[in-house]
């Protein structure tokens, strides 16, 4: 009894105990369908839990019952008030429980942007070597492959545009450097930015042209070096395959390029230098 009455009681119903004497005849008069919508009555005898409904309106009566299993008698208390929420239901008399809130759909994949399998850079920037040389404007370009996402194999030449000129007693002499590479980067990508490290060997090749006073000699010569190189860059996806490349690279030539007049050192190249860039990047 005290179960099927907190089951009752979680319905949201008002419940009320009635004499356990009345007859079925008094009960049927007792359920009238304006004060008291439905009667709950447990039959001991016959083992059964017996439920009846008149419906407002129309006065209909119906009438249900669930039978008691031996030590299963919450299971028919659960039971018959499920039974009867139903009838009620279908009366209008109860509100059909709200259905549960669609699930949300599940968060969009993030756009992996598909990668190219070459490209080609153009970029402007300077670099700046120690002994004499400073900073300088340069322009450079690239080509690389991408066999895959985090990795890129590629070329690199950087030249400045115009020459650095040293002037003394004996002469003028113009130079001007230049880099060939190999280089590996590797990387990774957030959204629509790629950040990158790599390193790689070049060729420095410092071009000399030297114009002297009598009694010296001037001539043209060529300084070759090698140059380990490390980078680090940061690219930003614009539109379409069109990418703003920031590179910095690093480096230290071997042997020193130098600027002599006679026998005299007046600049050397390439101990250490770096090398600022910005640029478009095009995919393919």
């Amino acid at each position: 009894m005290a179960r099927l009455h907190a089951e009752l009681d979680d319905l949201g119903l008002a419940v009320q105990e009635a004499p356990a004497d009345l007859s079925p005849d008094a009960l049927d008069t007792l359920l009238d369908g304006a004060h008291v919508l439905a009667l709950v009555r447990i039959d001991e005898p016959a083992q059964a839990i017996e439920f009846r409904v008149r419906a407002p309106g129309s006065n209909q009566l119906s009438r249900d019952r669930v039978q008691i299993r031996p030590r299963r008698a919450d299971v028919a208390a659960v039971a018959t008030v499920e039974l009867l929420r139903a009838r009620l239901i279908k009366l209008g008399v109860v509100a059909a429980p709200a259905l549960p809130p669609a699930p949300l759909p599940p968060p969009a994949p993030p756009v992996i942007l598909p990668y190219p399998r070459f490209s080609a850079d153009v970029n402007a920037g300077a670099w700046y070597s120690a002994g004499g040389f400073g900073l300088a404007p340069t322009l450079a370009v690239g080509l690389r492959a991408h066999p895959q996402r985090w990795l890129a194999v590629g070329l690199l030449g950087a030249f400045e545009p115009q020459s650095e000129d040293f002037s003394a007693a004996e002469g003028d002499v113009h130079a001007r450097a230049t880099l060939l590479g190999v280089m590996t980067d590797f990387g990774f990508d957030f959204a629509r930015a790629r950040f990158e490290l790599g390193g790689g060997v070049a060729l420095g090749i410092l071009s000399l042209s030297g114009a002297a006073s009598a009694p010296y000699g001037g001539r043209d010569t060529r300084s070759y070096s090698a140059v380990p190189l490390a980078r680090a860059g940061f690219a930003l996806r614009l539109a379409g395959p069109v990418s703003l490349r920031l590179q910095g690279l690093t480096g230290v030539a071997s042997p020193r390029a130098e600027v002599r007049f006679a026998e005299r050192t007046v600049a050397h190249w390439g101990r250490p230098l770096a090398l600022g860039l910005i640029g478009l990047e095009v995919g393919f």
